[in-house]
């Protein structure tokens, strides 16, 4: 009985040793809790700049994300439009390409010492200015964008105000400045990811200034404002958010560089040349340079400036965004039987000795309009190839239930065509 007594005792003791180191697991994920104001008070003069008492319109709670810690730049290899890399021939650049997180076509060469990419080559930084960086006294010039930038407001300030200030700012020798558009302003965030749909930076919100090319985290005014002219915008360089406040920092920006300028297409995707690759790109302060370097198929009837490309020879046929082999071997009975960019070729059977009479689908004739086909085809330009007046009226089918035209109620299951 004793020994019962003690045995028990003994199992109560080390359910209380269990309960006990059980009670203290929680406790280690409490470290680190307070991280986010660590820095709060050393930023000199931008700490306010985080007050949450200022109106935001639409700003995303991302509170719940999983937070990317890394501030690498990402591996744009296979990336497009840096693949194939359009760097690579450009005079004065080191051949690295970067795609711009803004923009899904938008890339940025990296240029040697004492260059400066504009958007389409590495030119000259004859201006002597600074590049920008949180050490580089201002005016300074982005080596990224070739636009010159002002210093900083050493006060925040009205909308208005800001506005007036810029047009009337004289500084580094220069009278030309402007208030930035929010695309212009986003041009000096850095390691900042976004989300489509989405205007913050993915990866948490950075006390130290990693946000921005000049290393701070003040809100600074853009030319962005409300369709009812009620609130006006800016960024916030602590996450990247569009805002609006009632009063805010300004820095000025600059160009110095032509309105106009031919530029280098890029994207040209698989099995394609170009046609033309290159186009004359306008420079707009809102959407900066414009039209766009992407690459398009010249049977895309919306883009009518330059970066045409085509299949690089006719047994390649445009789908998807790239040229793509067609199949001209595949044993047919009808047109049903073919991809769309070929037909079965029933008036040409080809004499097989032990398999008799065998019919293949053929490729289709290309075409551009009308005149490229046959009188009894009609060009289907939108696809670019030549298709039968059957096909064009849509009499195709796979029972007679696709058969929806009178005239033609029933469907032919041996050439897969509706018939009267």
């Amino acid at each position: 009985m004793k020994k019962i007594i003690i045995f028990g005792l003994f199992c109560l003791f080390l359910m209380i040793l269990g309960c006990g180191d059980s009670g203290n697991s929680g406790k280690t994920a409490d470290n680190g809790n307070d991280l986010g104001n660590e820095n709060t008070d050393t930023m000199s003069g931008e700490n306010n700049d985080a007050d949450t008492n200022d109106s935001v319109d639409s700003i995303p709670d991302d509170s719940d994300s999983e937070p990317d810690n890394s501030n690498s730049e990402p591996d744009d290899g296979n990336q497009y439009p840096c693949n194939p890399n359009p760097c690579k021939d450009i005079d004065n650049s080191t051949g690295n390409c970067k795609t711009n997180s803004l923009t899904s076509n938008y890339y940025v060469c990296e240029c040697k010492n004492g260059y400066v990419f504009d958007g389409a080559s590495c030119i000259k930084n004859s201006s002597d200015l600074p590049l920008c960086s949180p050490e580089s006294k201002t005016p300074c010039i982005d080596a990224e964008t070739a636009l010159i930038w002002s210093g900083k407001t050493a006060e925040k300030m009205e909308w208005a105000d800001a506005v007036d200030y810029c047009n009337n700012l004289s500084e580094g020798g220069y009278n030309d400045y402007r208030l930035p558009s929010t695309k212009v302003l986003q041009t000096l965030l850095l390691n900042c990811d976004f989300v489509e749909n989405e205007w913050h930076c993915h990866g948490g919100a950075k006390t130290d200034g990693s946000y921005s090319k000049f290393g701070e985290i003040a809100f600074l005014w853009s030319t962005y404002i409300s369709q009812d002219y009620e609130k006006h915008y800016g960024i916030d360089f602590l996450d990247g958010s569009l805002k609006n406040k009632d009063s805010a920092y300004a820095r000025c920006v600059r160009k110095d560089f032509p309105d106009s300028r031919e530029a280098k297409c890029s994207g040209l995707p698989e099995n394609t040349t170009w046609i033309s690759d290159t186009v004359m790109q306008t420079w707009d302060w809102d959407d900066m340079w414009t039209p766009t370097t992407e690459g398009k198929s010249i049977d895309d009837n919306e883009n009518k400036n330059g970066c045409f490309f085509e299949c690089t020879d006719k047994n390649f046929i445009f789908s998807n965004g790239t040229c793509v082999q067609r199949n001209i071997k595949t044993e047919c009975k009808s047109n049903v039987d073919c991809e769309r960019a070929s037909y079965c070729d029933i008036e040409n059977p080809v004499q097989d000795a032990e398999l008799g009479i065998i019919y293949y689908c053929r490729k289709r004739q290309v075409c551009s309009n009308q005149a490229d086909c046959p009188i009894s085809w009609k060009c289907k330009v939108s696809e670019g190839f030549c298709i039968t007046n059957k096909e064009a009226d849509g009499i195709l089918c796979k029972s007679s239930d696709d058969c929806t035209d009178p005239a033609y109620p029933i469907c032919n299951l041996a050439s897969g065509e509706c018939v009267s």
